[in-house]
């Protein structure tokens, strides 16, 4: 059956101005969000906080102000690990860079508007991969980078998912969107990566940096990425929706986020508890 956590992280740190929403499947109204489970720690700091969702349940210490209202944080609650992990492929012995990637050392870097199902982007360990991808849309499917450590996807405006929805398995390196315009990304609806979007493995400590400018962005799918640092901020904009947060540390500045219960999106997908075992 759907869990009632859909944020399950090792740290989570609020920095203040900080909002969690839920979001009405129906409607679209603001409601209270489903829950955060933090495994080790939570951080507390400035004020203006509102974190309207279920419970917050903190199995390690808390620190700071405290100030997470309307949802206190509960602290001594039982060690628990996340739903079962996707295992995401390992990228393919063919990977390497677009056409047009220019070369600094070890370091590749590429501007694209488009991406091929099917190819790996990146090398790996000990060679680089900085890309750059705007103007785009995506057809449905599974999207390999192997972008090396410091590496790093970016988002830019006008990043679109066909029907069908994308994931992006980011085996190595780091993630980033620092968008003015719409992206409209949503994650597949069936499929071996239902509900998910952004896929990682537990060895990639990188981090995945969301952060809105002036416009507003869907994230429909799951941040599955339980070795990241994740950050997300909204500055300016009408606020950043996801489906769900798999991550070592989460991390929130002012603005909001939206939360739209994965179980209403995607029912097939990861956050799933068993209810009953004879």
């Amino acid at each position: 059956v759907p869990g009632q956590a859909c944020i399950y992280v090792n740290n989570l740190n609020v920095k203040g101005n900080s909002t969690i929403h839920g979001v009405d499947p129906v409607t679209g109204n603001v409601v209270t969000a489903c829950a955060v489970y933090a495994n080790t720690n939570v951080d507390v700091k400035g004020n203006g906080n509102t974190i309207d969702v279920a419970y917050v349940a903190d199995a390690g210490t808390l620190t700071g102000n405290q100030n997470t209202n309307p949802a206190p944080v509960i602290i001594g609650a039982p060690k628990q690990s996340p739903p079962d992990q996707i295992t995401p492929p390992a990228p393919s012995a063919s990977c390497g860079p677009p056409t047009g990637s220019t070369k600094n050392g070890n370091t590749y870097t590429a501007t694209v508007t488009s991406l091929t199902l099917g190819t790996c982007y990146g090398f790996g360990s000990g060679t680089t991969l900085n890309l750059n991808l705007s103007n785009a849309t995506l057809a449905p499917g599974l999207y390999t980078f192997n972008l090396g450590t410091g590496g790093t996807l970016t988002l830019g405006s006008n990043v679109v998912s066909q029907t069908g929805g994308v994931t992006f398995n980011v085996y190595t390196g780091n993630f980033s969107i620092n968008s003015t315009n719409n992206d409209q990304l949503s994650a597949p609806t069936i499929g071996d990566y239902s509900g998910v979007l952004i896929l990682e493995p537990t060895t990639n400590t990188g981090s995945i940096n969301i952060q809105w400018g002036s416009g507003s962005g869907i994230f429909a799918g799951i941040i599955d990425a339980p070795g990241a640092s994740v950050s997300l901020q909204d500055a300016g904009g009408s606020g950043a929706l996801v489906t769900g947060i798999i991550a070592d540390t989460l991390t929130l500045g002012s603005g909001t986020l939206y939360l739209k219960n994965y179980s209403d999106v995607y029912p097939n997908g990861p956050f799933r508890t068993i209810a009953l075992v004879e």
